[in-house]
């Protein structure tokens, strides 16, 4: 029979997300959000099943209002009468997850199957599924004999990958190719991937709601298995992104810095922008100010200046010998161009750029 499930992992209710200061507890209410959003899209999509590959949550002690919002999932899927099969991941907490805390477990996830090293396989005969907890360090464990394949029943594996194990995905789709899974539902990558190894599909589903700069969106996987072939669509899901993008500037565009970040604000765009290209001397750019400035028009804003100053102060300079800003300039430049390291150039430069704001009149000191 044709059997069709929506695969999420790395949701991480609760975590914490420092590199966005105040904003951070709004991510976190953003991921409770989403994972409301996902019984939802479940009932939609008429799946038959709901598979979470780990780290449900994100930290050791979720706060009361976060279990009551996850004790609500599963029962809205239970009530939907969708079966969820969960795999508690490494930063799923131990007091609700770890083999002692079974009758926890029950109560919180509301009948859904838990998959663990004491609980390793949960079979669904009416779906004609079998899922088996899977240890991606040996994947010579899991051969057709030893997997239950009984009324050829499919065989889907969860695992999740912690932060110490290493390997990508195509590396876990070669070893476990030739095993008795027929699909592989992977947590602990962020990114969305699909591999696919003769019988054998292997899938990260990234992340419903962006967790960290460089991710755009949000993604789960809708499986549809059947007849022999396994087809998986990305589904977008979550409404933000933490969107980490070059700026490029030049001797002639550095001046329109901020109506350049300006043009990309939207109000559920977290933005780390990082300033690269050329900078002129005379243009101070200061990020703090920026995030200051714009920082109301996106979700979070945050700036970072890596661009080259150019500093004109050779013999046609429009900075003349024997004035002050002229001099400072020539300091200045002999200044970071020898600077000893990274660190002090970057401390030169802002020197010089605070310096020549302050003899242009553009600022005053603190």
């Amino acid at each position: 029979m044709d059997v069709t499930f929506l695969h999420f992992a790395n949701l991480r209710l609760g975590a914490g997300f420092p590199t966005l200061g105040p904003r951070g507890r709004d991510q976190r209410a953003r991921l409770v959000a989403t994972l409301e959003s996902l019984a939802d899209l479940a009932v939609a999509e008429h799946a038959q099943a709901v598979v979470i590959s780990g780290d449900l949550f994100g930290c050791p002690v979720p706060a009361p209002g976060t279990l009551k919002s996850a004790r609500a999932f599963f029962a809205r899927l239970r009530d939907a009468a969708i079966p969820v099969v969960l795999l508690a991941g490494s930063r799923d907490p131990q007091t609700l997850f770890g083999p002692q805390q079974q009758a926890n477990a029950r109560e919180l996830l509301e009948g859904a199957y838990l998959l663990d090293q004491l609980n390793p396989q949960a079979t669904v005969e009416h779906l004609g599924l079998v899922f088996q907890w899977v240890s991606l360090a040996h994947p010579e464990h899991y051969t057709a004999a030893d997997l239950d394949r009984r009324n050829r029943l499919t065989v889907v594996g969860m695992a999740c990958r912690d932060s110490t194990e290493a390997g990508n995905l195509a590396a876990i789709a070669d070893a476990f190719a030739d095993t008795g899974i027929d699909y592989l539902a992977v947590g602990g990558y962020l990114d969305f991937s699909v591999q696919q190894r003769n019988s054998l599909t292997v899938c990260s589903p990234g992340v419903p709601e962006p967790l960290e700069w460089g991710q755009e969106e949000g993604s789960i996987a809708l499986t549809r298995i059947g007849a022999g072939t396994t087809e998986v669509t990305r589904a977008r899901t979550g409404i933000r992104s933490l969107a980490r993008r070059d700026l490029v500037l030049t001797l002639t565009t550095a001046h329109e810095v901020v109506s350049l970040i300006a043009d990309q604000a939207h109000e559920d765009l977290g933005l780390e922008v990082i300033l690269r290209g050329e900078c002129p001397g005379h243009v101070l750019i200061d990020p703090a100010s920026i995030e200051s400035e714009l920082g109301a028009r996106f979700f979070h804003l945050r700036v970072v200046d890596r661009t080259k100053l150019i500093i004109d102060a050779g013999e046609r300079s429009d900075l003349p010998r024997g004035t002050v800003l002229g001099n400072f300039a020539r300091v200045m430049d002999a200044r970071i161009r020898g600077a000893g390291g990274a660190e002090s150039r970057m401390h030169e430069r802002e020197a010089y750029r605070l310096g020549m704001g302050l003899l242009q009149g553009e600022g005053t000191p603190p």
